[in-house]
């Protein structure tokens, strides 16, 4: 290691021990566009999730633009941050596996 190099540690956030995609490909969560029903899976698993609202807004904080996070698309989260930054909260509302709840 060079001198002066902090070696970079990841520690997951709480919610992922819970996650439904604990111990799954990561690829299933990245699919490339040419690849059909590659979002559709990944939406599949979110959908048995008990953490999907975490996920979603852990992917949001951190600007992630890429993948399936949280039940929603880089185009939904990209939506859901800019109508959050025009202070729309109260218009959106966020499909959870079993519920609907407001993103305020």
């Amino acid at each position: 290691m060079s001198k002066g190099v902090v070696p970079l540690r990841f520690t997951p956030a709480p919610w992922v021990a819970e996650a439904a995609c604990r111990g799954l490909d990561p690829n299933l969560f990245f699919p490339k566009r040419e690849e059909e029903g590659g979002v559709a899976q990944a939406l599949a698993v979110c959908a048995t999730c008990p953490v999907t609202r975490a996920c979603m807004e852990y992917a949001i904080a951190n600007y992630l633009d890429e993948g399936v996070w949280g039940n929603t698309s880089a185009r939904q989260r990209r939506a859901i941050a800019t109508a959050r930054h025009r202070g729309h909260r109260h218009a959106l509302e966020y499909q959870s596996s079993d519920k609907t709840e407001p993103l305020a």
